[in-house]
């Protein structure tokens, strides 16, 4: 009895459909955070424990200029886009599309 038991799981798991994924809240904002940091040179730097770091160009890093010094820290991918779109208006012109703000 318990075999047939653990055969009909294994062949549970085998033949039925996988988990529906869940969508990625932040796909967006990560993709617009991750383009306007490689243009404007800005280093986001993700964190084992979860969160990033997003740090400053060097052309303002350890300023005054610096909006965040000290506290480089973004808990989601939101937090991190307004860093990056904060160091972009400091370093140089805003860039935008078409299809809204980078």
């Amino acid at each position: 009895m318990s075999q047939l038991r653990h055969l009909g799981r294994s062949l549970n798991r085998l033949f039925s459909a996988p988990a529906p994924k869940k969508a990625d809240r932040y796909r967006q904002q990560r993709e617009r955070a991750k383009q306007m940091a490689a243009l404007h040179k800005i280093e986001i730097e993700k964190l084992v424990d979860g969160g990033m770091n997003v740090w400053a160009p060097a052309a303002i890093a350890d300023t005054e200029r610096d909006p965040f010094h000290g506290d480089h820290f973004a808990a989601d991918w939101d937090e991190a886009l307004t860093m990056v779109k904060a160091y972009a208006e400091l370093v140089g012109p805003f860039v935008t599309q078409t299809n809204g703000d980078l």
